[in-house]
C-alpha cells in the first residue's frame, strides 16, 4: 500500500552498485547513482490541510485555519497497525502455535504550533473543545450558536489530511511519499499552562493539541491528496523568483533607499 517504485527486489537490488558502476554488489556499501532507480528516504517534509471544520469554530476563528496548517512543527500519531495472534495448542505437546487473530492500531495524533501573540491557534482549540463540554457545566454550549442546527459529531467534528512529502515537494503530487486521511477529529485539550511565569524566562510558545480521530491510508487517499497539493505547496523553486513591490521593501510607505 501507498508504494510509488518498483518491488522487484531483484531488479532494485542489482542497481546498488558503486558510483562507476563498475561493482554491482550490494555489500560494498556504495550505491550506483548512475542507475539507481531508488533514493533513501528523507523526512523534515510533510504538510496538513484541513478539510473540513465546525462550522460555528470556522465563523468564530476564520484564521485558524490559515494559522494552524502554517505554523505546524511538529506531527505525531501515524504509527504502526499490529496483528495480534492467538495461541492454540494440540495433542501432546503444550507449545503453542500462533494464529492471526485481530489487528489494532492507534487512532488519535497530536500536533505541535508555534503560537502567536493574542493565542489565535490556541483560543480557537479551546473554543472548540468548550463548546463541545463546557467545563463548568459539562455540557455542550455551541448548539445554542447562531447558525447550528443541533448537537452531534457532524457538526462538532473535523476532517483532515496529513501528506509526507519527498524533499523536491515544488514537483507537486509526483513528490508524495505517503498521505493520511483522519475523520471524526476533535481537539482533546483546553491548553493554558503557556501562561505560567517563571522570572527570567522570555521564551516563544511552542503548543501541543491532541486530537481524536479515525485514520485512513490507502490509494484513495493518496489520489485524493493529489487533487490538493497544489492549492497547498508553494511550488517556488528558489530565490531568483521573488518579485519585490514597493509593499515588501518599504513597506508600502513610498520610495524604498537602498544603499
Amino acid at each position: 500500500m501507498n508504494v510509488r517504485y518498483p518491488t522487484n527486489n531483484k531488479a532494485t537490488l542489482s542497481k546498488l552498485g558503486d558510483a562507476t558502476g563498475a561493482s554491482q554488489s550490494f555489500f560494498d556499501g556504495r550505491f550506483n547513482s548512475k542507475q539507481q532507480i531508488v533514493d533513501p528516504f528523507v523526512g523534515g517534509y510533510a504538510f496538513m490541510y484541513w478539510v473540513k471544520l465546525p462550522t460555528w469554530v470556522n465563523d468564530q476563528y476564520p484564521e485558524f485555519k490559515e494559522m494552524s496548517q502554517r505554523s505546524m512543527k511538529d506531527f505525531q500519531g501515524v504509527g504502526d497497525h499490529t496483528l495480534n495472534t492467538v495461541g492454540m495448542a494440540l495433542g501432546f505437546n503444550p507449545t503453542e502455535e500462533q494464529v492471526a487473530g485481530g489487528i489494532s492500531g492507534d487512532q488519535g495524533f497530536s500536533m505541535q504550533y508555534q503560537e502567536f501573540s493574542g493565542s489565535p491557534i490556541t483560543s480557537a482549540t479551546n473554543f472548540w473543545v468548550s463548546g463541545i463540554r463546557d467545563p463548568s457545566t459539562n455540557v455542550p454550549t455551541y448548539p445554542r450558536l447562531p447558525g447550528v442546527e443541533g448537537y452531534g459529531a457532524k457538526y462538532h467534528t473535523g476532517e483532515l489530511l496529513y501528506v509526507v512529502m519527498r524533499p523536491d515537494v515544488n514537483t507537486g503530487f509526483k513528490a508524495i511519499e505517503s498521505a493520511v486521511y483522519y475523520t471524526n477529529v476533535m481537539p482533546t485539550k483546553i491548553i493554558g499552562d503557556y501562561l505560567n511565569y517563571s522570572q527570567g524566562s522570555n521564551d516563544t510558545a511552542v503548543l501541543t493539541q491532541d486530537y481524536t480521530g479515525n485514520r485512513w491510508q490507502g490509494q484513495g487517499v493518496l489520489d485524493y491528496a493529489e487533487t490538493v497539493i497544489g492549492s497547498v505547496i508553494n511550488t517556488t523553486d528558489h530565490a531568483d523568483d521573488f518579485v519585490p513591490t514597493p509593499t515588501d521593501i518599504n513597506g508600502g510607505k513610498g520610495t524604498a533607499i537602498v544603499g
